[in-house]
């Protein structure tokens, strides 16, 4: 099938003009290819990791070793989707040491800020590194894992990431009524 522009034209989520390397804590949303339930399955409202989703928790809590001024904060893996929170620019570089400041106060000030990775670079780098792993335990390669695009979100205040941290944190107890469970609402659905 030929390119069809009109058709293929995807509206950029991302906040035009922001600089996405900038210090702060930004929501993010990662959606399986297909939005396949591939990563686990939720019962009685808790996420139970298959392989492939103890893969996912494991790279996202190592994300510091590749990107050492970032800090992962809440994560939830779902069967389709992953949400977590991502802190640029919390950690000093020379010391890799969490600026418990940046920590409590997430929101960029402004002020000169410690060279950090953009989001999409972070990301990307989480969706790579966890697409040839979990393709791998698949017994496939060259496939797409993740959907090509992610959500995010800049968190601009405490308030927010606290409820940013909430929403993660109750993901699987809602997943029988949450719009990305592909049998939502069926009676007796435990995947």
């Amino acid at each position: 099938m030929p390119y069809d522009s009109e058709r293929h034209h995807r509206q950029s989520t991302r906040w035009r003009g922001y600089d996405y390397s900038q210090p702060g804590a930004y929501f993010v949303t990662i959606c399986a290819e297909g939005r396949a339930s591939l990563l686990g399955r939720v019962v009685d409202g808790r996420m139970e990791l298959n392989d492939l989703g103890r893969v996912v928790w494991r790279v996202w809590e190592e994300l510091p070793e590749r990107f050492s001024t970032i800090m992962p904060d809440a994560f939830v893996v779902m069967p389709n989707h992953v949400h977590g929170v991502v802190i640029l620019g919390a950690r000093d570089p020379a010391t890799a040491a969490v600026n418990e400041q940046d920590r409590a106060c997430p929101v960029p000030t402004g002020d000169a800020h410690v060279a950090a990775p953009t989001l999409g670079a972070v990301i990307g780098a989480f969706k790579s590194l966890t697409g040839i792993a979990c393709n791998g335990l698949l017994g496939r390669s060259g496939q797409p894992f993740w959907q090509e695009r992610f959500y995010d979100h800049v968190v601009r205040n405490d308030a927010a990431l606290d409820r940013v941290r909430a929403y993660i944190e109750n993901n699987p107890a809602r997943w029988e009524t949450d719009a990305e469970n592909p049998g939502a609402g069926m009676v007796g659905n435990r995947s």
